[in-house]
């Protein structure tokens, strides 16, 4: 004689899940008055002693037999391992019927092989989580941090719909690796977005945005030192104003050029242009000595390296809030690198840990049919 049975299957934690299935043999027509069932092995059984009859329909176990299941016919599954296959004796009294009613509960705890899964679905999708991570290391200057998280994007979610064809179709609960998918999903859309964020920084001008003192404070000065950053020193390419001009004024008089002013007379040079420029560029200042003249091309020359000078201090100022911009979205890149890293591994191990299948122990039953 052969029985079909279908068993409920509760994914919760798939694919690291143990089922319960189980079979009841009974009577309905004759009482236990007429017959009483019995397991075979009743003699290896474990009675319960001392059990207390309830009444209105409630079971009470009469004894158990560890191997109620004849395993010799039993071909080996490529899906399932079976871990135990209890019985046990019942008897019930129902509110209708003063006769006792007696029944054999058999109970099948069968084990998910997870060797297919891990490879196939658990090792890609760690992996794919830990591509997302990357994506804070890659530096903003390869122009490739957003093409590489839209590209993890896009093969977690052809991965996830390869999954939908695996997992068994239910709106009760969610499965394990769904739940890692899942998360996986929103990390790698949080480090798009992030991703995004960092690049406007690491792209921003003088000219458009101008660094806040807390930002400065903050990313620059606090932050690189608690994340074990060293800024390298700036190299000072600033002209020195004072020093280049006044080490290479040449002076003249009627005569002609008649060597370097000295620095007294510079600095009546300087007052004198200043003044050039609000008066007339034709009036000498009255301070100057008589002998002293400044040729027309001269004084354009100077004017021309006050100007070269100041636009190269300009640049230069500049190109340093530039590198600072590009030196925050670094250490922002650092930060979230530590947070993503430790979510990842946080996030790991704490859902897939959750199956209890990973904490059995027990081996599963190999008296087989020999095949």
């Amino acid at each position: 004689m052969i029985y079909k049975s279908y068993c409920a299957i509760n994914i919760e934690y798939y694919p690291f899940d143990i089922q319960d299935c189980y079979m009841k043999f009974g009577t309905w027509t004759f009482d236990g008055n007429l017959i009483n069932l019995e397991h075979i092995n009743q003699n290896n059984s474990i009675p319960v002693l001392n059990p207390v009859i309830r009444k209105g329909g409630i079971s009470t176990k009469l004894y158990t037999v560890e191997t109620g299941i004849d395993m010799s016919d039993f071909y080996q599954s490529v899906e399932w391992d079976v871990l135990s296959i209890p019985a046990q004796k019942n008897i019930k009294y129902y509110d209708c019927c003063v006769e006792p009613y007696y029944d054999i509960y058999f109970n099948i705890t069968i084990r998910r092989k997870t060797l297919f899964y891990t490879v196939n679905l658990i090792i890609p999708c760690v992996n794919i989580s830990f591509l997302s991570v990357l994506v804070f290391y890659l530096p903003s200057d390869s122009g490739e941090k957003l093409t590489l998280g839209i590209s993890i994007l896009v093969a977690l979610l052809v991965f996830y719909l390869l999954l939908i064809e695996l997992i068994p179709p239910t709106s009760l609960v969610i499965p394990l690796l769904g739940k890692y998918l899942l998360f996986t999903l929103i990390l790698v859309n949080l480090s798009i977005l992030l991703t995004i964020f960092i690049l406007n920084l690491h792209h921003r001008k003088p000219n458009t945005h101008k660094m806040p003192f807390w930002m400065k404070r903050l990313f620059i000065e606090i932050l690189p030192k608690l994340l074990l950053i060293e800024r390298p020193d700036a190299v000072n390419c600033q002209l020195d104003e004072g020093v280049k001009i006044k080490k290479f004024m040449p002076c003249f008089n009627s005569n002609g050029l008649v060597g370097s002013c000295a620095e007294d007379q510079f600095s009546d040079f300087e007052q004198n242009l200043s003044k050039q420029k609000s008066e007339s560029m034709k009036s000498v200042n009255s301070s100057l000595n008589e002998k002293t003249i400044y040729p027309k091309k001269v004084t354009d020359a100077f004017n021309g390296i006050r100007y070269i000078n100041k636009q190269m201090k300009k640049e230069s100022a500049d190109r340093k809030e530039i590198d600072d911009w590009k030196y925050v979205s670094m250490v922002i890149d650092r930060l979230l690198l530590w947070i993503f890293t430790a979510a990842c591994l946080i996030g790991t191990f704490g859902i897939l840990l959750q199956a209890p299948s990973i904490y059995d122990t027990r081996e599963e039953l190999r008296k087989f049919h020999d095949q």
